[in-house]
């Protein structure tokens, strides 16, 4: 169960490698990483199950799990987006899941075989069936979200320095121009008809 979670895992990952790589090049490769370790642990645990490979997969999800928190809650100190946390995704958010259902199942193999026992043969494949559809359910919303990273659905929260960045209104420069044009007179009433009393005349 925890290869499998690992392999759905790393699927969503390949998923969103492009979208990544055309944000951010370093950001595509971390994720071509990640996949890779995902699936090659996935297919390597099954038939050659060990102490090793369930350590490396152990702390390995737990770094993925620190990062993740990390670029959701404060944001990562480098890159494009510095400091600026994202939005969380059904992507992330189910990969996030998958890593944690690997860490527990690892960390489960370690118990003294009689605390967890071992099933038959037929309670073993379909536990395992069980799992691979399970898990086939889950990891398709994760690849299609993935998939639409950058698009309607990702976001990057808005910093906290308590500034508004929205664009500013700008004035029509016609009218602008309109304005400076227009005189500006001073002259009275009178004066701006073109009329003129002699002392002591009234105006009508």
């Amino acid at each position: 169960m925890a290869a499998l979670a690992s392999a759905a895992a790393g699927a969503i990952h390949v998923a969103a490698i492009e979208s990544h790589w055309s944000e951010w090049t370093p950001a595509g490769m971390f994720f071509l990483a990640v996949a890779c370790f995902q699936l090659y642990w996935a297919a390597l645990t099954v038939p050659f199950g060990n102490a090793f490979l369930s350590v490396a997969g152990v702390w390995a999800n737990l770094g993925f799990l620190g990062l993740w928190g990390l670029s959701r809650s404060r944001g990562v100190s480098f890159g494009p987006h510095t400091n600026v946390p994202e939005a969380v995704e059904a992507a992330d958010a189910l990969t996030a899941a998958l890593e944690l259902a690997v860490i527990i199942g690892t960390l489960w193999t370690f118990l003294p075989r009689e605390h967890h026992g071992v099933p038959s043969a037929a309670g073993y494949r379909f536990a395992a069936s069980l799992a691979a559809l399970t898990l086939g359910v889950t990891v398709m919303p994760g690849v299609s979200s993935a998939l639409n990273h950058g698009g309607d659905g990702h976001s990057h929260e808005e910093t906290g320095d308590g500034h508004d960045h929205d664009t500013e209104t700008v004035p029509d420069m016609d009218e602008v121009t309109v304005e400076l044009s227009e005189p500006t007179s001073t002259a009275g009433p009178d004066e701006e008809e073109g009329h003129t009393h002699a002392p002591g005349e009234e105006h009508e």
